[in-house]
């Protein structure tokens, strides 16, 4: 029997989100991941945010995959992250684990 301890990192944004801060909070995502096995990102803090900070988050999640690491949403995009996610295309032809991580759909099975 083996045991495995999942302790879930939060990361937390807070302030904008945007083409001018994104490079701010690269190199601390990309940290927070390394040593992770589970991380939550918490973008309630985020008070703006375009395609930058969309496509931030995706390279996020990329990177936490190609490393094995879990990285959810704390809670589902809304208000301007739903509205940045609609006009850039993301949801319209979104694959139902794009939906799972932006939106927290249950993917159907």
């Amino acid at each position: 029997m083996s045991l495995r301890s999942t302790r879930i990192t939060e990361i937390f944004i807070s302030g904008p989100l945007t083409v001018r801060t994104c490079a701010d909070y690269t190199c601390d995502i990309v940290s927070r991941l390394e040593h992770a096995t589970a991380a939550a990102l918490d973008l309630s803090g985020c008070d703006d945010v375009d395609i930058a900070g969309v496509q931030l988050v995706e390279a996020a999640r990329r990177h936490a995959e190609r490393r094995g690491v879990e990285l959810k949403l704390a809670a589902p995009a809304a208000g301007r992250w739903l509205e940045v996610l609609e006009l850039g295309g993301f949801l319209r032809a979104a694959e139902p684990s794009d939906r799972a991580f932006w939106l927290h759909e249950a993917a159907a099975s």
